[in-house]
C-alpha cells in the first residue's frame, strides 16, 4: 500500500486516472510476481556432502634390484611391508640388462648396466636364451607409507625408469591370504593383481639394446657406482632368480671374463 501511494505521488498532475489505474495495475502485478519469488528461492546455504574415501596400498612390482634389495630397505618402514612372489601376467615382454646406470651401478663417463622389461620383439636380436614366464615379486605397502614409498623409488629409480602399469600374477591361491581377495583370478586360481612398475622403455636416453650378452659382459664385469660393483647386482639378481636362462647365461659369460681380466692382470705383472 505504501509503495502505491508513493507511486501516485510521484506521477504528474497531467496523467488520467485512466493511465493511473493501468500503472497501478502494473505495478500490483509487478510486485505480487516479486514476492512470488522470493518465496519460491530458497535462500539456506547448500553444502555439498564431503566422499570419505580410503586410501588404498601401493602396488610394487619387482623384476631387477627390488628382488633382493626391498623398497625402503634402510628405514624402519620395510618391516610393514609385505611381499608375494610370482610371475609378470602382462605377456610381450623380456628382462634385458638394456638399462644404462650412471649412478648406482656406474658412472657417468663409465656407465654400468641394470635390468629392464622390454618388448619379447627386440630380443629376438640378442640369440639370447629366454625362459616363459618372468619370475618377479610383489610388495604390498600400506597406504599410510604409500607416498613416502612412492617417492623413494622415484629417487631410486630416476635414471631413466617410468611407471607403467602390469599384472602380476601371485604363487599362492587367492583364499590364502586377505591382501589377494577380490582380485580376479587366473586358470589356475592365482590372483592377478595390478602393480605399479618402474621400466626403462626403448624410448628413454639411457636405452642402450639390443645388445649382445658378450657385450653386456664385458660392461658389467668392470662398471662400479655408487651402490657398489655391477658384477654384484647381477649376481645377486641371477641368485633370485635362477630359473632365468638370460640371467645364467649373462652371469656365465661375465665370470669368464672377470677371469680373463684377471689373467691379463697377472700377466702384466
Amino acid at each position: 500500500m505504501h509503495c502505491l501511494l508513493l507511486f501516485f505521488s510521484l506521477l504528474p498532475c497531467t496523467v488520467s486516472a485512466k493511465v493511473k489505474g493501468l500503472c497501478a495495475i502494473f505495478l500490483f502485478l509487478f510486485l505480487f510476481l516479486f514476492f512470488l519469488l522470493l518465496q519460491s528461492t530458497d535462500l539456506t546455504p547448500r553444502y555439498t556432502p564431503m566422499t570419505v574415501t580410503t586410501p588404498a596400498p601401493l602396488w610394487i612390482l619387482g623384476y631387477g634390484s627390488l628382488l633382493f634389495k626391498p623398497p625402503l630397505h634402510d628405514t624402519p618402514l620395510h618391516a610393514h611391508l609385505v611381499r608375494f612372489d610370482g610371475h609378470l601376467a602382462t605377456n610381450g615382454y623380456v628382462r634385458r640388462f638394456w638399462q644404462a646406470s650412471t649412478d648406482h651401478r656406474g658412472t657417468s663417463t663409465a656407465p654400468g648396466r641394470v635390468v629392464t622389461l622390454v618388448p619379447a620383439s627386440l630380443a629376438e636380436l640378442d640369440a639370447a636364451s629366454d625362459t616363459d614366464q618372468i619370475r618377479c615379486c610383489v610388495y604390498v605397502v600400506p597406504p599410510e607409507h604409500a607416498d613416502t614409498a612412492r617417492a623413494y623409488l622415484d629417487d631410486r629409480e630416476q635414471d631413466g625408469y617410468t611407471r607403467q602399469e602390469v599384472l602380476f600374477a601371485a604363487d599362492i591361491n587367492h583364499a590364502d591370504h586377505s591382501l589377494l581377495q577380490g582380485f580376479p583370478t587366473d586358470k589356475s586360481d592365482r590372483p592377478l593383481v595390478p602393480c605399479t612398475v618402474y621400466v626403462g622403455t626403448p624410448t628413454n636416453e639411457r636405452f642402450v639394446g639390443p645388445e649382445s650378452v658378450q657385450k653386456t659382459a664385458s660392461v658389467i664385469a668392470t662398471a662400479v657406482g655408487d651402490s657398489g660393483p655391477n658384477t654384484e647386482y647381477l649376481f645377486n639378481l641371477q641368485q633370485a632368480v635362477p630359473e632365468d636362462q638370460y640371467l645364467s647365461q649373462l652371469a656365465e659369460v661375465t665370470r669368464i671374463t672377470l677371469q680373463q681380466q684377471q689373467q691379463l692382470q697377472q700377466q702384466q705383472h
